[in-house]
C-alpha cells in the first residue's frame, strides 16, 4: 500500500510541475494538453568542484536553477508525451557528467512530436552556467561564477549573480540582481522586453545602454543618465570603472541599488 502512495505522490508531482511548461509542436495539427498521457521523471545526483561548468540546452520548457549546499548538484527533470513510444524513443532527455562538466539536453529523433518537458536543477553557486536555446522561462536563484544565457524564449530573473555575465538574445524581459562584477562586467544584448538591474552598494559601473527604443532611467540616487547619442545614453555608478553594456533593447532600462 505504502508503495503504491509513493507511486501516485510522484506523478501528482510530475504532473503539477508540467503544468504551465511550454509545449513544442513540430506537426500540422496540436494535440490537446490532456493527451499528454506518458510522464517520466528524471533524478541525478552529482558532485561537482568549484568551477565546473554547468551547460543547459535545447530545452522546451522552463528552467530553475536553485542553490545547494555543498558541492552536490540535484538533477530533476519532469516531461511528458502523448504515449510511451514517443516518450522514449522519440523525444530524449540527457544528463550526463563528462569530463568538460555537467550536460543537460535534449533529442529529438521523430517528426510530428508534441512534449512537454521542465528542468529544476539545485546546484552549488560556485560553478559557470551556460544555458541556451530555452522555450520557456529562466530562473537563476544564485551564481558566483561566470553565467552565459543566450536564445531563452521567455524571461530571465537572476536574483544573485557575480563575476562574468553575458545575457543575449531573450524575448521576454530580463531582471538581474547583480552583488559584484569582475573585470570583465556584465552584457546584456537583443532583449525584446524590458531590462531591470539592481546593483549591490559595492559595485561601480560604467554603463553603456546603446539601440534603445524604450526609455533608461536611474533610481540610484546620485546617478544621472546622459544621453550621447540618438537611442544610445551612458551612466557612471559610484566612481565607474567595470564596464556594463546594454544593446539593442526594446524596453526600458532601469538602474536601481540591490
Amino acid at each position: 500500500m505504502r508503495n503504491r502512495l509513493m507511486i501516485s505522490f510522484h506523478s501528482a508531482l510530475a504532473a503539477a510541475l508540467l503544468i504551465g511548461a511550454s509545449a513544442l509542436s513540430v506537426g500540422a495539427h496540436e494535440r490537446a494538453p490532456q493527451d499528454l498521457s506518458a510522464i517520466e521523471e528524471i533524478r541525478r545526483s552529482f558532485q561537482l568542484a568549484p568551477g565546473t561548468l554547468v551547460s543547459i540546452e535545447s530545452i522546451p520548457g522552463p528552467v530553475d536553477i536553485e542553490k545547494a549546499k555543498g558541492n552536490t548538484a540535484e538533477v530533476y527533470i519532469a516531461r511528458s508525451a502523448p504515449t510511451q513510444h514517443e516518450l522514449v524513443d522519440c523525444y530524449r532527455a540527457i544528463v550526463e557528467q563528462t569530463s568538460g562538466g555537467l550536460s543537460i539536453r535534449t533529442e529529438q529523433h521523430c517528426p510530428d512530436v508534441q512534449f512537454r518537458l521542465r528542468v529544476r536543477v539545485s546546484m552549488p553557486e560556485n560553478v559557470n552556467l551556460r544555458i541556451q536555446s530555452v522555450s520557456g522561462n529562466v530562473h537563476v536563484a544564485a551564481i558566483d561564477g561566470s553565467a552565459r544565457l543566450n536564445s531563452i524564449s521567455g524571461g530571465v530573473w537572476m536574483d544573485q549573480v557575480g563575476g562574468d555575465i553575458d545575457v543575449g538574445s531573450v524575448s521576454g524581459s530580463v531582471n538581474l540582481n547583480v552583488t559584484r562584477l569582475n573585470e570583465r562586467g556584465l552584457r546584456l544584448n537583443s532583449i525584446s522586453g524590458s531590462v531591470s538591474l539592481r546593483l549591490a552598494e559595492s559595485i561601480n559601473a560604467d554603463v553603456w545602454v546603446e539601440s534603445i527604443s524604450g526609455h533608461v532611467s536611474s533610481k540610484i540616487p546620485g546617478v544621472t543618465i546622459d544621453k550621447v547619442g540618438d537611442s544610445d545614453f551612458r551612466a557612471q555608478v559610484g566612481s565607474g570603472g567595470t564596464p556594463i553594456k546594454v544593446s539593442s533593447i526594446s524596453g526600458s532600462v532601469t538602474l536601481w541599488r540591490v
